[in-house]
């Protein structure tokens, strides 16, 4: 886990100086292309089927828009936001994912987790400060940002548990193809 989340802050870094070079719809199109290309491959040498009957099922459809939209809120908020704070907002997406599962997943969360939920969205807010005078609106991708991946992540709890996450991940990629060349092709 500490190997993957440091992953994540050298691509949020990555990305961040890519779109201070080329348009955040081309940081897009490049996230999306690669994505496919590697999640397709990892697949394939992992044997595991690419082709799935299931793909245009409501809730995967679901789950690959909330994802296209974080993805969309990421790079927009990581190209005009301070890398720390998009951080910090997003690293509330648990908190989020934790609070959906209760209201739309049935599961029960005790006193003290309800109390680390509370404690930490007002730690998002105080980052954010939404009544400051010189409220920051970019800060608003970012929030769409971990909205959209908290979405994104109770979907993923609902899928078929014997879908691959490579053929998921590919699937996701793909869907996002589209949307990625249509926002370059308009920039």
């Amino acid at each position: 886990m500490v190997l993957a989340m440091g992953a994540f802050a050298i691509a949020d870094t990555l990305i961040k100086t890519a779109a201070g070079i080329i348009s955040p719809a081309q940081v897009m199109f490049l996230l999306v292309a690669g994505g496919l290309i590697a999640f397709s491959l990892i697949g394939t040498m992992q044997g595991e089927s690419l082709v799935d009957s299931r793909v245009f099922a409501p809730v995967l459809l679901t789950r690959y828009l909330a994802e296209v939209v974080g993805m969309v809120g990421m790079v927009m908020a990581l190209t005009y936001v301070p890398l720390s704070t998009v951080g910090a907002i997003t690293q509330a997406t648990p908190i989020l994912v934790a609070v959906g599962a209760v209201l739309f997943l049935g599961e029960r969360v005790s006193w003290r987790r309800w109390s680390s939920i509370a404690i930490g969205f007002v730690g998002v807010l105080l980052i954010v400060q939404p009544g400051a005078a010189g409220f920051d609106y970019a800060v608003l991708w970012a929030i769409l940002a971990m909205l959209a991946l908290s979405v994104r992540d109770l979907m993923t709890r609902i899928i078929p548990p014997d879908m691959a996450s490579t053929t998921l991940s590919a699937y996701t990629m793909f869907a996002a193809v589209p949307f990625a060349t249509a926002w370059v092709l308009y920039t």
